[in-house]
């Protein structure tokens, strides 16, 4: 499962990276991204997203064997779910979500 499936779950769970726990928040879906947010976000929405052993609990795999690589999905990929939990200015959310 992406990233992108995760966003059309009911579900309210959390979500955390697998690299440095740095992106560990709560997500509640389903979520619409606009056209705008899709291409914003392209990056992270095609990670992979599986539940942990709890099942309230859903990692996101942004690891690769490139530290600059990881570092980006890390980076647009916490942006993303922190974008969608309202940390950003309303402008944003209105520009990345429907």
């Amino acid at each position: 499962m992406t990233v992108r499936d995760l966003l059309k779950m009911k579900t309210c769970v959390d979500v955390v990276d697998d690299v440095t726990e740095e992106l560990y928040i709560a997500f509640d879906g389903p979520q619409k991204l606009t056209p705008e947010g899709k291409k914003k976000f392209a990056l992270a929405l095609d990670l992979e997203a599986e539940p942990s052993w709890d099942p309230n609990l859903w990692i996101i795999h942004v690891d690769s064997d490139d530290e600059r690589t990881w570092k980006r999905r890390l980076r647009v990929a916490s942006a993303l779910f922190e974008g969608m939990a309202g940390y950003c200015t309303v402008n944003e959310y209105e520009r990345w979500f429907a």
